[in-house]
């Protein structure tokens, strides 16, 4: 589970197992945040502790583990909710010096997202998993009031994606 809550340029989060959120200001280095170990080596690389047991929340309140909770604030650049498969290859590419980021953003449908899957899976670059990720755009502002102008979320598992784009999406202007 990954969730946030933004208002303004607040934001706060709540994380729990294998899933990531990163806030990636326009004017810093890229955050990740998760309950799975990681660490910021001396040359600025994320260390994820990726593996086959992982905390978990069940709706039926049981949680093994704990939610990692936190805040922060974002003048401008991007915040995204992966699971564990793109956060992977997310962490890979920027200590590989590429801008992951961009790549996302690229896409322009739910079928770009899973030839990007699948051709990223082939090379071995990413392990075959459930993907999805969820991007949200925090735009400059000049009266502190933030707008939102741009969100993609892409999933692998969705059949009819702009039925569930245009349900999701009001979900995340609140």
């Amino acid at each position: 589970f990954a969730g946030v809550q933004i208002k303004n340029h607040d934001i706060s989060w709540q994380v729990i197992g294998d899933s990531c959120i990163f806030i990636i200001p326009a004017d810093g280095p890229l955050k990740c945040i998760s309950s799975v170990a990681s660490i910021v080596d001396s040359e600025g690389h994320i260390q994820m502790g990726f593996g086959n047991e992982t905390d978990y929340l069940i709706s039926n309140g049981t949680i093994k583990g704990s939610i990692a909770e936190g805040t922060d604030s974002l003048n401008s650049g991007w915040i995204s909710l992966m699971t564990d498969a793109v956060s992977d290859w997310f962490v890979k590419q920027y200590n590989q010096g590429n801008n992951p980021i961009d790549v996302l953003l690229k896409l322009e449908s739910n079928d770009d997202f899973e030839e990007l899957i699948e051709k990223e899976c082939n090379m071995g670059r990413m392990k075959s998993d459930d993907s999805s990720v969820i991007l949200i755009n925090i735009p400059p502002d000049e009266n502190g009031v933030l707008e939102v102008e741009k969100n993609h979320i892409l999933n692998t598992a969705v059949d009819n994606f702009e039925e569930w784009f245009e349900q999701a999406l009001p979900l995340w202007m609140i």
